[in-house]
């Protein structure tokens, strides 16, 4: 754990980052308004996250955290195995991600950028893996599962950045399913993952909407 996180600037750049992303976007929350409500200087800021990407990939790695949270909370139907609590995970995190014209706006301007993508895409497979025990004891696990999350995470990120520029219609499930079948279909055959069966995995959107208002509290600060 690098000793940045632990200051009290650090913490307040971060927070206050998070809040701008979900009020202003990703171009509009520049260093200048990070430095200027964080009351920090803009070199500061730089000296942290030399990179603004440094603190979107940030961002998606708590939100991707406080999901797991928030699943490992969730009242079980049976036994949970790895595959049905990322479905979980994937359900709320692609919610999230369509929330309201704000988390859009968001997630629309950082995909915008080819660099912003990729480094995201890293780190959610980076994070899938080191989360998960995802191929069981299997010694070259990571070197089959790394290009797979990324292929499916690019494909999902790359639909819902076309979908949005083009006004059309897409619902968190259809992302989850396009991610899950990509994933499973690049698995070379003989390497197994448990498969599920995820009849009544399915989160209802009475319960959905309360989780999703948790988690932006908890990124604004305001939880």
């Amino acid at each position: 754990m690098s000793p940045h996180n632990r200051t009290p600037a650090y913490k307040q750049i971060v927070q206050t980052a998070f809040r701008l992303f979900i009020e202003r976007g990703y171009d509009s929350t520049t260093y200048e308004c990070i430095a200027r409500e964080s009351g920090s200087k803009k070199t500061n800021v730089q000296y942290y996250f030399p990179k603004k990407w440094q603190l979107f990939v940030l961002f998606i790695e708590k939100l991707l955290d406080e999901i797991v949270i928030i699943v490992d909370r969730l009242p079980r139907r049976g036994r949970r195995d790895d595959a049905s609590t990322l479905y979980l995970i994937g359900q709320i995190y692609y919610a999230f991600l369509l929330a309201d014209d704000n988390n859009c706006r968001l997630f629309f301007e950082a995909f915008f950028y080819r660099e912003v993508t990729n480094e995201l895409l890293t780190s959610n497979a980076n994070w899938a893996l080191r989360s998960f025990s995802l191929g069981g004891n299997v010694p070259e696990a990571g070197d089959v599962l790394m290009p797979a999350i990324i292929v499916a995470s690019n494909g999902v990120y790359d639909l819902m950045y076309y979908a949005l520029k083009n006004e059309l219609p897409l619902d968190p499930l259809t992302l989850l399913a396009f991610d899950f079948k990509t994933f499973f279909a690049l698995l070379p055959e003989g390497f197994l993952i448990p498969l599920v069966d995820y009849d009544g995995l399915k989160i209802d959107q009475a319960t959905l909407e309360p989780l999703i208002e948790k988690l932006r509290d908890t990124l604004t600060g305001n939880a």
